[in-house]
């Protein structure tokens, strides 16, 4: 959900607030998906920045994010994939063993 269509529901009627207000509650902020997620907060906020981990920034907030647990844990997923084949490719043992250690994290808080 990106901030225009925030913007644009909270003009919308009493049904269009509550199904946003629903889908807010749903969401984390940046402090909870570090939390859950068992990364900092300065990985997070820079993953957001450079366009790799979803996120939705609260309009007339700045730096303020709420994150959709499902599609951040996706895109965690899809980015230690492609880090993995990048890695095989480049030959990169350190790089490799870092990225093996992340996707192990990432078992663990799938349960």
């Amino acid at each position: 959900m990106t901030n225009l269509t925030l913007i644009n529901a909270a003009k919308g009627g009493d049904n269009e607030r509550n199904n946003i207000q629903t889908e807010v509650q749903h969401m984390l902020n940046i402090k909870e998906a570090a939390t859950m997620f068992r990364m900092s907060e300065y990985a997070i906020r820079k993953g957001i920045r450079e366009g790799m981990l979803p996120a939705a920034q609260l309009s007339g907030t700045k730096g303020q994010y709420l994150i959709e647990p499902e599609s951040f844990r996706n895109a965690l997923k899809e980015l230690c994939v492609s880090n993995i084949r990048a890695s095989l490719d480049t030959g990169n043992r350190e790089r490799t063993n870092n990225i093996v250690n992340l996707n192990t994290k990432i078992r663990r808080i799938q349960g």
